[in-house]
C-alpha cells in the first residue's frame, strides 16, 4: 500500500509543475475576458501576482531548507508550499467566481467539491514525498486563500462604497 501511495504522490508531483498552474490561470483569465467579466479577470490577475509574489518573498526570507531524505530533489526553499498555495488559490478564486456568476458552473457543488479534493490530494502528496512538512503545506494553504480573499473583500468594499455615493 505504501508503494502505491508513494508512486501516486510522485505522479502528482510531476503532474503539478508550476507550468500547469500558470497555464490553468491563463485559461481562466482568458475565459473571463471572453465572457466580458473584466472586473473578475483583473481581480484574479492581481491576486494571482500578489499571492505568488508573497510566497516567493517568504521562501527567500525564511530560507527553510528542504529535507535531505525527500524523494525528489528541489532547489527552492520549503516554506511555504507553493503547490499547496497554488491549488488553494484555484479553489478560492474559482469558488468565488462560481458564487458571483452561477452560470459559469451549473454543477457548482461538483466543481467546488472536486477542487477541494484536488487541494487535499496535492497538499498530502507534498508531505508523502518528503518535500514539505504539514506546517509548510498549511502555510501555503493559508496564503493561497487569505490573499485572494483579501483582494476580493477590498474590491467588494470599494465597489460597494463607490455605488453608495
Amino acid at each position: 500500500m505504501e508503494d502505491i501511495l508513494t508512486q501516486s504522490a510522485l505522479w502528482i508531483h510531476y503532474g503539478t509543475k508550476p507550468l500547469v498552474f500558470w497555464t490553468t490561470c491563463v485559461i481562466i483569465l482568458s475565459l473571463l475576458v471572453r465572457k466580458h467579466l473584466f472586473r473578475e479577470a483583473i481581480l484574479i490577475g492581481i491576486s494571482l501576482l500578489l499571492t505568488t509574489s508573497i510566497v516567493q518573498v517568504i521562501k527567500e526570507w525564511a530560507e527553510v531548507p528542504r529535507a535531505d531524505d525527500a524523494l525528489v530533489s528541489l532547489s527552492s526553499y520549503a516554506f511555504p508550499s507553493g503547490h499547496a498555495m497554488a491549488s488553494t488559490f484555484l479553489l478560492t478564486t474559482i469558488t468565488w467566481l462560481i458564487i458571483q456568476n452561477p452560470s459559469l458552473a451549473p454543477r457548482k457543488y461538483f466543481v467546488i467539491g472536486g477542487l477541494a479534493v484536488m487541494v487535499v490530494v496535492i497538499s498530502a502528496s507534498r508531505i508523502v514525498i518528503g518535500v514539505h512538512t504539514p506546517l509548510q503545506v498549511f502555510g501555503g494553504m493559508v496564503i493561497g486563500s487569505v490573499v485572494p480573499l483579501t483582494c476580493i473583500l477590498i474590491a467588494h468594499r470599494k465597489t460597494t462604497h463607490h455605488n453608495t455615493r
